[in-house]
């Protein structure tokens, strides 16, 4: 055989896919109106069950005291509310699972297989961006914190924040609060909001308006079920994370360290901090400076096109 006969062949350089935004889609669009609706059905289940037991405690305590409790009485039964086990077995828990049962329904609905369409796939190095995304998360805890603490919003063991079962529960619902709030409410919470609706309103209107629809979506639920007055900017946070890196993965690990950290700050902030405005200044430079270089960061994610 003559050898000008054999083609020659060149080589093709094999890419890997790493860290691609997301983009608008051109195509059809898997819709998502239903999945919101389904959500937001079972949110609103899982906040009557929260109401219902708190008319629990606030009726237990018009039958002790003869008559109807005053504001000052329901704000003690509000943080027994908090403290007590049912109260987040019925808030956190049913949110969860109503979250991971939608996200995964929907999911296998779709058109794509599930973990593309929860956008849950593992790019190569993602674990070493989760760190980054997940420190940039610790200090705009601190920088929420401390502005909350300057603006005299509220102290560190308010009712209804998350740092309270961690002031003064036992350790069973610490451990119970850790599991519920610290890990599977936010895990669940991403796979759903970041991972599948974020992604369908991204292929439909854009990153940009999808970010801040999505981050809409989780501060009504979280204003809805405890009044955290600072839900949407954490959300718009996680919802930039999971766009710029492609997966949900770095946004889940993100929220699980920013309800962690949000649980233990009271034991690691000074004293100082919770007893003047200026006390929460070093705290919020501190998170403002840790923020900024994992935001500089992740602009800095590699993208390896496909």
């Amino acid at each position: 055989m003559d050898d000008d006969a054999i083609p020659e062949l060149h080589a093709v350089p094999v890419t890997t896919r790493s860290f691609q935004p997301l983009q608008q889609s051109r195509g059809p669009v898997h819709p998502v109106a239903p999945v919101i609706v389904a959500w937001g059905t079972a949110h609103a289940l899982a906040a009557l069950l929260t109401a219902l037991h708190l008319w629990r405690f606030y009726t237990r305590a018009a039958e002790a005291l003869g008559r109807a409790p005053t504001d000052a009485e329901k704000l003690a039964f509000a943080h027994a509310f908090a403290r007590d086990p049912v109260g987040l077995l019925t808030g956190h828990l049913s949110l969860a699972y109503a979250s991971a049962l939608v996200a995964l329904v929907a999911g296998i609905r779709s058109p794509e297989h599930l973990e593309g369409a929860l956008r849950a796939e593992a790019p190569p190095g993602w674990t070493a961006w989760g760190v980054v995304a997940s420190l940039g998360a610790v200090g705009l805890g601190l920088m929420l914190t401390a502005l909350s603490l300057a603006a005299g919003v509220h102290g560190l063991c308010a009712p209804w924040s998350i740092s309270d079962v961690v002031c003064h529960a036992s350790l069973d619902v610490r451990v119970s609060a850790m599991v519920l709030v610290g890990v599977a409410t936010p895990v669940a919470e991403e796979l759903l909001v970041r991972g599948l609706v974020l992604t369908r309103l991204t292929q439909r209107w854009g990153p940009r308006v999808a970010a801040v629809l999505a981050a809409a979506l989780s501060a009504f639920a979280a204003m809805a079920l405890f009044d955290h007055a600072f839900a949407f900017v954490p959300a718009l946070y996680f919802g930039a994370v999971s766009l710029r890196t492609g997966t949900v993965r770095t946004a889940a690990l993100a929220h699980v360290v920013f309800n962690v950290t949000g649980m233990v700050l009271p034991a690691l902030l000074p004293a100082s901090a919770t007893q003047s405005p200026m006390g929460a200044v070093v705290p919020g430079v501190a998170g403002l400076v840790l923020l900024v270089a994992s935001l500089g960061a992740l602009t800095r994610a590699p993208r390896v096109e496909s």
